[in-house]
């Protein structure tokens, strides 16, 4: 997620851990990144209605992978998410 923002995965982390808040531009493209709204980020907009559970938490396991997953690794990370939803 750090090299899509284009910072240090440092800040990135301390961004996670809540030691720094973004700047307007981080949130920016964060906001792009997830599909979401500023304000949705910075809790102002209280319809998360707009953002489907299930494409919110595809979009944070994405921003984890590399360009370079091949189609193979791409199948066995999604089945493997399938095998723990039918876990329940």
């Amino acid at each position: 997620m750090a090299e899509k923002l284009g910072i240090k995965m440092q800040t990135y982390a301390n961004y996670e851990y809540g030691r720094r808040q973004p700047d307007f531009d981080i949130l920016s493209k964060l906001a792009g990144l997830y599909e979401v709204t500023t304000d949705y980020l910075l809790g102002r907009d209280g319809k998360e209605e707009n953002v489907p559970k299930i494409d919110k938490h595809a979009k944070l396991i994405a921003a984890h992978i590399d360009d370079d997953v091949s189609e193979e690794q791409m199948k066995q990370i999604t089945d493997f998410i399938d095998f723990l939803k039918n876990k329940k």
